[in-house]
């Protein structure tokens, strides 16, 4: 019990404080700097991010190009064929492995 009285005297001292406490007026241009630093900001980092006219189209150019020699590549080769071919030589291999394997524990 004595403890809780305690507890509650602290609790009414600090509500007390900080009922005496002097409000803070904020300052009035406060809003205007952080906006106006802020727009600073945003204006060097486009300035360092932008590049040259000429720059862009020859990277979208690059880029078109890229597009169209995977384009070709990719309807010029026939991947299931490859991929069965693929599949028949390592099947090819494994047997032939196993085979000599066989043939080894046999003794032939």
């Amino acid at each position: 019990m004595e403890k809780e009285k305690k507890i509650f005297e602290e609790v009414e001292k600090t509500i007390s404080v900080l009922e005496r406490m002097k409000k803070l007026e904020p300052n009035p241009f406060l809003y205007t700097r952080i906006k106006a630093e802020m727009g600073k900001r945003t204006l060097k980092n486009t300035k360092k991010t932008q590049l040259p006219f000429a720059i862009k189209p020859t990277i979208i150019f690059v880029i078109l190009l890229l597009n169209l020699f995977t384009a070709i590549y990719f309807f010029k080769t026939n991947p299931k064929q490859d991929t069965s071919e693929l599949l028949i030589n390592e099947l090819k291999a494994d047997y032939q492995i196993s085979q000599t394997q066989n043939d080894l524990l046999i003794g032939n």
